[in-house]
């Protein structure tokens, strides 16, 4: 069969590559972007503060600091859940702005303990965030440019954890702790006002089926991402050491400038 020219110059055009950098997908990295500022501008200065004006000891520090990703770990496995069975735009508003509203907890905290317990259940909250947020930009992003797509989101992470420990610090020397704190939760409700104007493609709501036991542990847990895991949790392990106490080895060496080294 004879084709017509249209026909062949169809076959022969290069495929038009679905549009990335839409209004939802930028509002997505805009409030992605809040969340990397609030929460790493707060990162360095807490172990400035407790140490100095609070005078915690080493050990309560280490715990303090800790808790916070232990929490995520195990919030985590439930928001997953909660995130592939529900409304993934509801789930990450609401866990935005329980996010918020959680950093005045350390406005209100006078002791240790209240410390530990504000940053364990800002991580429990943390767990959500970084589970919904993600989810809810895999369906915003075209499926032939999903790596593309996340990567970019995902820098938007990373820019916040550069820029956040520098825009910390200097309020801090400046403001005090207390104007973070605030600043923190500002910036969370507005990355909270932003993802509510980001338009969710609906996703069919799947109907509640019985799993036993191993069932939800294979689902849960993907075997053959252990080892990735294994090498990122090493990789991460000395970036959290540098990161809490950076800014207490710059104090006591006297540099004016520890938040640059920070980042």
């Amino acid at each position: 069969m004879t084709r017509t020219r249209d026909e062949l110059a169809a076959e022969t055009a290069p495929s038009v590559k679905a549009p990335l950098w839409t209004r939802d997908y930028i509002l997505a990295c805009c409030a992605n972007l809040m969340t990397g500022l609030a929460f790493y501008e707060l990162v360095p200065v807490l172990p400035l503060y407790l140490t100095g004006q609070l005078q915690v000891s080493s050990g309560w520090l280490g715990w303090i600091m800790s808790i916070y990703v232990l929490a995520a770990i195990i919030s985590r496995p439930w928001f997953a859940h909660r995130v592939d069975t529900g409304d993934r735009k509801k789930i990450y508003i609401t866990v935005y702005i329980m996010l918020a509203l959680s950093f005045s907890g350390y406005a209100a905290a006078a002791t240790a303990l209240a410390f530990f317990l504000t940053r364990f259940i800002q991580g429990l909250i943390w767990g959500g965030m970084t589970t919904s947020g993600p989810t809810m930009a895999v369906d915003i992003i075209p499926p032939a440019r999903r790596g593309e797509g996340l990567g970019f989101f995902g820098m938007t992470m990373t820019l916040g954890m550069c820029l956040g420990p520098v825009i910390g610090l200097q309020v801090y020397q400046q403001y005090g702790f207390y104007v973070i704190t605030w600043s923190s939760l500002l910036l969370c409700l507005a990355g909270a006002g932003i993802a509510s104007l980001i338009r969710v493609p609906r996703s069919p709501v799947q109907e509640p089926v019985y799993e036993t036991p191993k069932k939800v542990l294979d689902r849960l847990v993907l075997r053959v991402g252990i080892p990735l895991a294994v090498n990122v949790m090493i990789a991460t392990f000395s970036y959290g050491v540098v990161a809490v106490y950076s800014a207490l080895y710059g104090e006591s060496t006297g540099s004016n400038t520890p938040g640059c080294f920070t980042r």
